[in-house]
């Protein structure tokens, strides 16, 4: 089940996979008018995370938040800027024992933590007239690191993500039927 999350991870680090999870090639624009500062929010996955205050993990909605930054000029040519962000700081360590009937009583060393994290940007030039995407650049860092009762203070296991993909239009072609 752990494998599943991680998954996740790796598909929101490098902006692959479903639609929605993947790189989006616009961004889902509010239907109130927005001013530069404006922001909404869109879920793009979901995570175990602990609520504050009560025992147990739950899932709960990863959401990039979207903020309108106005018009730019890039290289001669005017934009709308809208910049998407991510962030996700979560331990899985309860919510896997949780998930698989585990106690720390076992035979062997337990997972004690499992930290995982990861901060992502994108960065949308929209056209002014049509707010099509003409270009998007976007990063992301992140890992997780596995660690046991036997050795608490040294993950036994650890994985860092890094990543970077860049959009760019090349031509709109309408056809007509």
């Amino acid at each position: 089940p752990i494998a599943q999350f991680l998954g996740d991870l790796y598909r929101l680090s490098l902006f692959v996979g479903p639609v929605e999870t993947s790189l989006d090639f616009s961004p889902k624009l509010p239907f109130a008018e927005v001013v530069p500062g404006s922001t909404w929010k869109q879920t793009v996955g979901y995570q175990p995370q602990r609520l504050k205050g009560k025992p147990g993990m739950t899932v709960q909605r990863l959401d990039y938040t979207y903020t309108y930054k106005g018009r730019v000029t890039v290289n001669g040519k005017t934009f709308e800027r809208v910049v998407a962000s991510l962030s996700l700081n979560s331990d899985l360590a309860d919510w896997a024992k949780q998930y698989m009937g585990e106690d720390d009583e076992g035979s062997g060393p337990a997972l004690t933590r499992l930290p995982l994290h990861m901060n992502s940007n994108i960065e949308f030039n929209l056209d002014p007239k049509t707010f099509h995407t003409v270009s998007a650049q976007a990063t992301s860092e992140g890992g997780f690191e596995v660690y046991l009762s036997d050795a608490p203070k040294s993950a036994i296991y650890e994985r860092k993500l890094h990543g970077r993909t860049s959009l760019q239009l090349r031509s709109i072609t309408l056809v007509s039927s």
